[in-house]
């Protein structure tokens, strides 16, 4: 039997798994792993025959790295849709076939909404009321290098200094409880961890400089099955991408389908500093 591992944020996930278990029979969804199993995996098994599924779906920056190593995986069909026009015009097209994007997760920050002077701006939290007071997800996840990697390439010392003093060690649904319940200022997320606060004493701000993207790749092998291939096919098409919009408030990547609304909000403004900065972080997360 083929075999799909299809890693995407915890707002999808239950029906991705539904989705592909139902439509595709022959092809066996693999089991979840914890943050600390992938992060290990995509940096030192992922592009092996025997650990590599037919086709992959994940945002860990190292995976890329794997794919420039390994000669398993094979370019993607051409007929796959296009990416939709204004990522492209962003510069998101991606330089290699052998991924493609299929959504982009848009980190943000939530923070106190009853701070004076709330932060709009990435370069609002160099403020030095921040220092300590930011979290950020684990080391086991992409997000402290991402962030480390945007603050000290837009905001130099003082960026570098955010990211030195950031706590990171909570994942997303706790940092939204710890700033809801005033444990800290302010934390790193991505919108569908930022709609709703329980105690209502928190908010989610939309840079100024634009929301920092965390592409969501897919991989194929070269002996992929036809339902491996079918279901990247579904993913990257309207009925899946809408989902992946309107439910896990991620950026779909299909022409056709709207943006999710505090994107739109936002005049789907991100802040993307091009491929080559992403592979230097493709590198410092696989060496880590």
């Amino acid at each position: 039997m083929s075999s799909a591992f299809v890693v995407v944020p915890p707002s999808v996930i239950r029906k991705t798994d539904t989705d592909l278990n139902r439509l595709f029979p022959g092809l066996e969804v693999q089991p979840h792993h914890t943050h600390g199993e992938l992060d290990t995996y995509f940096r030192e098994k992922f592009g092996l025959a025997e650990h590599t599924a037919d086709l992959t779906v994940t945002a860990y920056p190292q995976a890329i790295k794997q794919v420039q190593k390994s000669d398993i995986f094979a370019p993607l069909p051409d007929d796959l849709p296009e990416m939709r026009p204004d990522l492209v015009a962003k510069g998101l097209k991606e330089p290699s076939p052998y991924y493609r994007i299929i959504s982009l997760a848009c980190a943000i920050f939530v923070y106190q909404k009853d701070l004076p002077d709330p932060p709009a701006a990435w370069g609002d939290l160099c403020q030095s009321r921040f220092q300590g007071q930011f979290l950020c997800p684990p080391a086991d996840t992409p997000m402290p290098n991402l962030f480390r990697s945007v603050m000290e390439r837009h905001y130099g010392e003082a960026g570098a200094l955010i990211a030195d003093t950031m706590r990171a060690d909570l994942y997303p649904l706790d940092i939204n409880k710890a700033v809801d319940e005033k444990e800290a200022l302010a934390g790193l997320a991505i919108p569908s961890f930022g709609r709703t606060f329980r105690n209502n004493n928190g908010a989610m701000a939309w840079p100024s400089e634009g929301a920092v993207p965390a592409p969501l790749f897919a991989f194929l092998r070269k002996d992929a099955s036809r339902d491996a291939v079918d279901a990247l096919r579904y993913l990257m098409g309207i009925e899946y991408q809408t989902f992946l919009s309107k439910t896990g408030a991620l950026c779909p990547v299909h022409p056709d389908v709207p943006l999710f609304k505090e994107m739109q909000e936002a005049d789907g403004k991100l802040l993307w500093d091009g491929w080559d900065a992403y592979q230097e972080l493709v590198e410092i997360c696989a060496r880590a």
